[in-house]
């Protein structure tokens, strides 16, 4: 029985670490996104730039890719929840 107890709370600090690289890899991309916007904003970078547009195209891809990581473990950490009772 604590063998089992044991590996849930394993399993739960695994999911856990998850979720907290996840919302952190959305908050480094949601700060690219608006570095680039700055930039633009500060005509730091030429608005019309096909770079730029690329970029942004990628942060933005980033960041959807971060919140479907973010959205992801935290319904399995809410399962575990669910079904593990510690």
């Amino acid at each position: 029985m604590n063998e089992l107890k044991e590996w849930k709370k394993e399993n739960l600090l695994r999911l856990q670490e998850q979720e907290e690289k996840a919302y952190a890899g959305r908050q480094l991309a949601d700060e690219k996104i608006l570095g680039l916007l700055s930039d633009i904003y500060t005509q730091k970078t030429e608005p019309a730039s096909t770079q730029i547009f690329f970029q942004l195209r990628q942060a933005f891809q980033e960041y959807e890719t971060a919140e479907q990581r973010c959205v992801l473990t935290t319904d399995r950490l809410t399962e575990f929840h669910q079904r593990n009772a510690i």
